[in-house]
């Protein structure tokens, strides 16, 4: 070897001479025919190339966006976008195919852009530049004990917002990692640079994030019933959530688990995990966790699961400390009726503040599944008994890392007095995309909770789950009791012409009682009665349902009918429609929100060669308090593909009609590969 840590180039060839005299030593003669040396061995290459291809790749769009708003003139912005690139896609083995397996993508070319934009206020704007692309992925020793992989891309793609313009999203990431396939700790190193712009041609919409990303996995079993699992991450994140917003910070996240099965036949298993995680930068804060959990079979038809946690957070250079336990016992009789008992408390302790918050709480719940005439039917009946003392307190309390879900129409509702708004932090749930208010969401602080709302064309998707930080202002001493008592049934047929229907109902009644020197704060008791028919056969589905939360905050009755068809047409054909209507009736306030919907799409292979998927989406939403809007998007795609040419042509059209402002936007899409 070298000093430079490489084979000398005549050690292979000498190992081989080697391994040819030994093997012919050993071969038997043979008069009658060729004398054979040793075994044949695929030879070194510098480079072998499977397959090389090349394309020639033209791409035209035409988008133009119109805003119509109230007491303003009518904006109208035209983009026109030319993009000619040459590309190659190969797959080739470098040395040898064992020492390098690499397939990549690349494509060089030159863009053209011409912009009229009133809002810009730029006449036959033009702009070009040069553009590239790539997609390569390269498995080095891929046979070998330490396998390394070597990948990474860069592509541009747009971005759809429902009733809205599209905007240009590029994404960039390069990374390697190795993995080792050891028996005793296979370990997975890694690290990904990733890189993510949005933007449109007027400039409203302008985020990028950046991620260098140090990962470390690695699993090891001491014996066949011990499990460990080490998982480490280093994060260095930068983000430009808005114009003129700039995040900065490091993460680190190690999670240690520890899992063990012990006892007669391995009835009982014991989960340990521990985590450290440290954010330091924009909204420091780190977190110390253990967790320990035990699951004990006790019978067959017995089983027990015990909790505890410790954690200890630390935001704004404030600690609080929380230990929370718990346990569940589960028991099955006859395979038809589950009880389960849960008891538990936790403790926080906020030493900078001198402030405590003690809970206790025990639940009972009882399962009962049967069988019956044509079908299934269940029931459950549960009751809950919760104490919550909270002790006087001068500063914020901070919450980290709430899960909410937006489900249109109706907001994230923060159910907590005294939030600070200016705290509020809503992320995706995985914590690295920061939303923006007033974009993606809207804020509406009311003396007992706060409510987000999602922003119509905004980041958020409908269905979401984001994860929410806010602090709590000071308040004085509260001692909450909670009772709630829950109960529903459910007949399923299961048989008969009416095989797939199903009758259900629900029922909640909360009671709670309060003591505090706070004049303003009120119990959150309610009643809610949820019943409904749903109907599930392919390709059909149907349901009807009924709501009424008769709740001292924020009571509403509520209708909702949904409808859906869902088809294949073949191996690459479809048709799915889907359709709701519902009704929403406020009635501390007055407001009714009506809000239909109706969404299909169809994809159909025509022949071999033709391809045609179109899509429609329409939203009527209606709300005699805030602003109605009415929103139609048609989309349709056709693809053409024979022997090495591929084309496409699409078209998109989304108009939104609100009592604010009107927008009407138009994306023609023009696309032709040629390969060689």
């Amino acid at each position: 070897m070298d000093r430079t840590g490489a084979l000398h180039p005549a050690l292979p060839a000498a190992a081989a001479l080697a391994l040819c005299a030994g093997a012919a030593c050993a071969q038997p003669a043979d008069d009658g025919g060729p004398i054979i040396v040793g075994e044949s061995r695929e030879r070194f290459k510098t480079v072998e190339i499977e397959r090389f291809r090349a394309f020639l790749d033209f791409y035209s769009r035409y988008q133009k966006d119109r805003l119509t708003a109230n007491g303003q003139p009518t904006r109208t912005d035209i983009e026109w976008l030319f993009r000619e690139s040459l590309g190659i896609s190969t797959r080739a083995f470098i040395g040898h195919r064992n020492l390098i397996d690499l397939t990549a993508d690349a494509s060089l070319g030159w863009e053209d852009t011409i912009i009229d934009s009133d809002t810009l206020g730029v006449s036959e704007g033009h702009e070009s530049a040069i553009v590239d692309g790539f997609n390569f992925n390269a498995l080095v020793l891929g046979e070998s004990q330490a396998p390394v992989t070597i990948h990474g891309f860069r592509d541009q793609s747009l971005l759809n917002r429902e009733f809205y313009t599209t905007i240009d999203v590029l994404n960039t990431e390069i990374g390697a990692s190795v993995r080792t396939l050891l028996e005793t700790a296979p370990t997975t190193i890694s690290y990904v640079h990733r890189e993510r712009e949005q933007s449109d041609r007027i400039g409203q919409v302008d985020t990028s994030s950046k991620q260098d990303v140090f990962s470390l996995l690695s699993q090891w079993s001491p014996s066949e019933n011990q499990r460990l699992r080490l998982d480490y991450s280093l994060s260095f994140i930068q983000e430009k959530p808005a114009p003129g917003a700039n995040l900065s910070y490091t993460r680190h996240d190690a999670t240690i688990t520890h899992e063990l099965d012990f006892g007669p036949e391995e009835r009982y298993s014991l989960r340990s995990t521990g985590r450290v995680y440290d954010q330091q930068g924009d909204y420091p804060n780190r977190i110390l966790r253990l967790h320990e959990q035990l699951i004990a079979e006790h019978t067959d038809n017995l089983e027990s699961r015990t909790d505890l946690t410790v954690e200890e957070q630390t935001v704004n250079a404030r600690e609080q400390r929380v230990v929370r336990g718990s346990i569940v016992l589960t028991h099955e009789l006859y395979d038809s009726l589950v009880t389960s008992v849960r008891g538990g408390g936790s403790h926080l302790d906020a030493p900078d503040d001198d402030f405590t918050s003690d809970e206790y709480f025990c639940t009972l719940v009882l399962d009962y599944t049967k069988e019956v005439p044509f079908g299934r039917f269940s029931a459950s009946v549960s009751g809950t008994f919760d104490h919550l003392d909270d002790s006087e307190r001068g500063q914020t309390l901070t919450i980290l890392d709430s899960p909410q879900t937006f489900n249109d129409p109706l907001p994230v509702v923060l159910l907590r007095r005294n939030i600070v708004p200016a705290s509020i932090l809503v992320t995706d749930a995985s914590g690295f995309t920061t939303y923006v208010d007033g974009s993606d969401y809207t804020l509406l602080p009311l003396p007992n909770r706060i409510e987000l709302e999602r922003v119509l064309g905004g980041g958020i998707a409908d269905g979401q789950s984001v994860l929410v930080d806010y602090d709590i202002g000071p308040e004085p001493a509260i001692l909450t009791t909670t009772g709630v008592f829950a109960s529903n049934l459910r007949y399923t047929i299961e048989e008969g012409t009416l095989q797939g229907l199903s009758l259900y109902g629900e029922w909640r009644d909360v009671v709670q009682s309060i003591r505090t020197t706070d004049p303003d704060a009120l119990p959150n008791e309610l009643q809610n009665l949820r019943t409904g028919i749903d109907y599930r056969r392919k390709p059909f589905s149907f349901e009807a349902e009924y709501e009424r939360n008769a709740s001292t905050i924020s009571p509403f009755e509520a209708n909702r009918f949904r409808a859906g068809f869902n088809q294949p047409l073949g191996p690459r054909s479809y048709v799915n429609i889907y359709g709701s209507y519902e009704t929403f009736d406020f009635w501390d306030d007055g407001q009714l929100l009506k809000l239909g919907r109706v969404t299909a799409e169809l994809a159909h292979e025509l022949s071999y060669e033709w391809r045609v998927r179109g899509r429609l989406v329409y939203r009527d939403e209606q709300d005699n308090l805030g602003s109605d809007v009415i929103g139609l998007e048609e989309a349709i795609e056709i693809n053409w593909h024979k022997r090495q040419t591929t084309m496409f042509i699409s078209f998109r059209n989304s108009d939104a009609e609100s009592d604010i402002a009107d927008t009407v936007s138009q994306t023609v899409s023009f696309g032709l590969r040629r390969a060689f």
